[in-house]
């Protein structure tokens, strides 16, 4: 499992099924933080325990920019060339038809 992060150290609490009388502790060590990894496992058996913007991990969540590669921005900037092209194209027609 990746991420094994402090953030999960506060989580305590259990677990209580109406036809199981076994309670079952839930703590750091059986919780799986979102956007976690796990390999080399068949199967999982999962329960969300807390989910909305309240959470400890949305609250940290930082809103990131966009990165674009030197490809994508040369790519964009063609775009934007070629759209101004159209639109002084699409004034002049317009001007000499009235």
């Amino acid at each position: 499992m990746e991420k094994q992060t402090e953030e999960k150290e506060h989580i305590r609490g259990f677990i209580k099924l109406n036809k199981d009388p076994k309670i079952e502790n839930i703590t750091a060590k059986n919780v799986i933080l979102r956007e976690s990894v796990l390999r080399l496992t068949d199967w999982l058996i999962g329960l969300v325990v807390f989910v909305g913007e309240e959470t400890f991990i949305a609250k940290k969540k930082k809103n990131t920019f966009q990165k674009f590669s030197y490809e994508e921005e040369f790519l964009n900037q063609i775009m934007f060339v070629f759209i101004i092209f159209i639109i002084v194209i699409t004034m002049v027609f317009i001007f000499f038809i009235f």
